[in-house]
């Protein structure tokens, strides 16, 4: 399995955001957008069947110093949106890119638009969807 790391201006830049945690605390983090493109077929050095895959960031973020978190990042989102598990013991083979031709992807824009939903209102009682009070039927 291959995964491409590319860049383009296009994808949303890193970001960092705040969430609530599963206790409802507010924690912070940084949100990372990556752009997945299609499983290609391909054969490597040897001949063999493989898989390649593009993974596409944010120029910013493609720095050495963040070279294996990059490698990481790109791996769990391949497994996520292929729902495989890939080895964690990666090589960096000396290619530019694996393929012949880089595969157009859609990028999001990263518009999100939030908005408050009204409480709905309380429910009605029974009795007053039934016009009388509810009746238990024996089993």
């Amino acid at each position: 399995y291959f995964i491409n790391v590319c860049c383009h201006p296009e994808v949303a830049e890193p970001a960092e955001t705040k969430r609530l945690d599963d206790d409802g605390e507010e924690v912070e983090g940084y949100s990372v957008p990556v752009a997945i493109g299609p499983e290609k077929r391909d054969r490597d050095a040897k001949g063999q069947a493989c898989v390649v895959v593009d993974c596409v960031v944010h120029p910013s973020f493609v720095v050495d110093d963040k070279k294996d978190f990059l490698c990481h990042l790109a791996m769990t989102y391949v497994e996520k949106k292929y729902h495989l598990e890939l080895d964690r013991d990666y090589k960096l083979p000396k290619l530019k890119y694996k393929g012949d031709v880089v595969t157009e992807q859609a990028i999001r824009d990263g518009t999100t638009f939030v908005r408050e939903v009204p409480a709905p209102p309380p429910p009605k009682p029974i009795e007053a969807e039934l016009g009388r009070p509810p009746t238990l039927a024996a089993a």
